[in-house]
């Protein structure tokens, strides 16, 4: 499906997710749902293989910009690395082309951007 040079992502785009080195058994879809009319794009994580994190431990899905993470879209914990988990998210911002979305670790009392544990597909 052609998406006529917009920003990349038609709507009902699926973003296919690989585990990193930090997690190497995860995997996940991220499907990117048609921009609703406030301007926010729905989407929907699902993902395996993500170990348990510690206690107030969590992961963040970011939107990634010119290779950096640019903002938050949401957060989410797993029962374990044997248990899917399936979260609905939201990115409120103005899409532009080349972006995509990462997963990252959020451990206990960080404040800064976590290890990445899920990343685009090469």
């Amino acid at each position: 499906a052609g998406n006529g040079g917009g920003t990349g992502l038609s709507s009902g785009t699926v973003l296919r997710l690989a585990g990193t080195p930090a997690a190497p058994s995860a995997l996940a879809s991220l499907r990117i749902e048609p921009v609703d009319a406030s301007g926010n794009w729905p989407m929907k994580l699902s993902a395996t293989g993500l170990p348990k994190l510690p206690t107030h431990g969590y992961y963040s899905v970011w939107l990634m910009r010119n290779g950096k993470p640019f903002a938050p879209c949401g957060t989410f914990v797993v029962a374990g690395a044997d248990h899917g988990v399936s979260v609905s998210l939201n990115a409120p911002y103005k899409l532009e082309p080349g972006d995509s979305w990462v997963v990252t670790k959020q451990l206990p009392g960080r404040r800064t951007v976590g290890p990445i544990v899920l990343s685009p597909r090469a």
